[in-house]
């Protein structure tokens, strides 16, 4: 579902910017270090703006709307899911 996701820098906002390029809603959860994890969930076309910045290190997974990644999105499974080694499965 990685593909669905578009992110770039937006200079005028000064933040990242995420866009669902695909037909389907997905869900796009960011973790920044250590802190909560922000899950939103985009209609195909839609745009969020992360509040990340250029210098923040962040984590994220792409799934369906309706499916969390396994292994699940938490600080202990940085590693797994910062390589793109998680799938989807149903909530």
């Amino acid at each position: 579902m990685e593909q669905c996701k578009t992110s770039r820098y937006d200079y005028a906002q000064g933040q990242y910017v995420v866009e669902n390029v695909c037909d389907i809603p997905i869900t796009v959860q960011f973790m920044v270090s250590d802190q909560p994890a922000v899950e939103r969930r985009l209609d195909p076309d839609e745009t969020f703006a992360t509040g990340l910045r250029r210098s923040d290190w962040a984590i994220s997974a792409t799934c369906p709307d309706g499916y969390v990644s396994s292994p699940p999105f938490l600080p202990e499974n940085r590693e797994a899911i910062a390589a793109s080694l998680y799938g989807c499965v149903p909530e």
